[in-house]
């Protein structure tokens, strides 16, 4: 395994520090939705093999594929842990893809439009707001609609854009 670097985001110097290389595993726990929509805007993490740590009430089993980001719960065991660290070590890095559609209506509402504005804007059934909001969160692993998952979501897609 290669060095481990540690870096702890309450000092002002995290971000001069962060320059992951393409290929590099990146454990995130992070609970607090700014400073996780502020790392994800690094574009370096589309090339990055990223394990986040929620919550257990949010997180699901994963499973399947090793596709990124791969979500598991922050109440893990250490052997846990490191067992995933190994896995993503030797995955091919590849983010799981979105459509257009599924990106902009996460910016959308993001930017506080309502469902209805939504399927005015994009020409697209009310449900149907509802369904492709369902099926992404799902796509990652969350287990509830939770405003976390859903900010998280928003964040990650925004990185994922930048890999097709």
């Amino acid at each position: 395994m290669r060095d481990a670097q540690f870096l702890y985001i309450h000092t002002d110097s995290f971000f001069r520090e962060f320059n992951p290389s393409p290929g590099d595993v990146i454990v995130l726990n992070i609970t607090n939705a700014n400073v996780f929509s502020h790392i994800m805007s690094h574009f370096a993490l589309v090339y990055c093999r990223l394990i986040i740590m929620l919550p257990p009430q949010l997180t699901e089993k994963s499973g399947g594929k090793c596709l990124f980001p791969v979500f598991i719960t922050d109440s893990i065991n250490i052997h846990g842990l490191i067992s995933y660290m190994i896995k993503a070590a030797s995955a091919p890095v590849a983010f799981k893809k979105a459509s257009v559609k599924e990106i902009n209506l996460f910016k959308y509402v993001g930017h506080g439009y309502s469902v209805a504005e939504l399927s005015c804007l994009m020409n697209i059934h009310e449900k149907s707001v509802y369904q492709i909001r369902r099926e992404r969160l799902m796509k990652y692993g969350f287990r509830t609609q939770h405003p976390l998952a859903f900010l998280m979501s928003r964040d990650i897609l925004n990185v994922s854009r930048v890999s097709t």
